[in-house]
């Protein structure tokens, strides 16, 4: 029990530090050429790793045809995101979950968007948090729930992207992020 709190209050310091750092401009944070997926399966590796508890099921899923994707991102950033996202999963479901990691392709006739999305089927959210969640305003004091997600905004509005969240209709949590297709960088 002790161990897993000191986890928690370093990424709740990890967290502060890299908000404070996003939004006062401190940060060395840059944009690289950099393979998303073998970001994405680097840190589920990491976080699994941590000897996460067997009642927590991740699986990922990336399209094939995404397998040489490369983006200009910051990986750190990239990394911190999907760590809050799957840590929220695994903080508000005690009682286990399946957490969902997927990178798919969408096109119309003129764009080309990808979509990572990160999901659990574990109890979701209120609608008042969902509201908060998706607001473009910044809260003006630190909230008791969502500081992790507050910081994923801040990281999805560093790289330009969009992001949405929302409850499963069959239960559970989502984050959608879409990285707009002017932002991808050819292999």
């Amino acid at each position: 029990a002790i161990e897993e709190q000191a986890v928690r209050i370093k990424n709740l310091v990890t967290n502060l530090n890299t908000e404070n750092k996003l939004t006062y401009g401190m940060g060395s944070w840059k944009k690289e050429k950099i393979l998303l997926p073998a970001v994405i399966r680097d840190t589920i590796c990491e976080i699994l790793n941590r000897n996460m508890d067997e009642k927590y099921d991740i699986r990922v899923s990336i399209s094939e045809e995404l397998e040489q994707l490369y983006i200009k991102g910051d990986k750190e950033l990239i990394k911190r995101l999907l760590e809050n996202l799957i840590n929220n999963a695994v903080i508000h479901n005690p009682q286990g979950c399946e957490i969902s990691v997927s990178l798919t392709a969408h096109r119309s006739l003129v764009f080309r968007n990808y979509v990572l999305e990160l999901s659990d089927n574990g109890c979701g959210v209120n609608g008042r948090q969902l509201r908060r969640f998706n607001s473009l305003r910044k809260p003006s004091k630190l909230p008791e729930h969502g500081l992790g997600i507050r910081l994923v905004r801040q990281i999805v509005d560093f790289h330009h992207w969009s992001v949405h969240f929302y409850n499963h209709k069959s239960g559970g949590f989502c984050c959608k992020i879409v990285i707009a297709w002017k932002l991808i960088v050819l292999g």
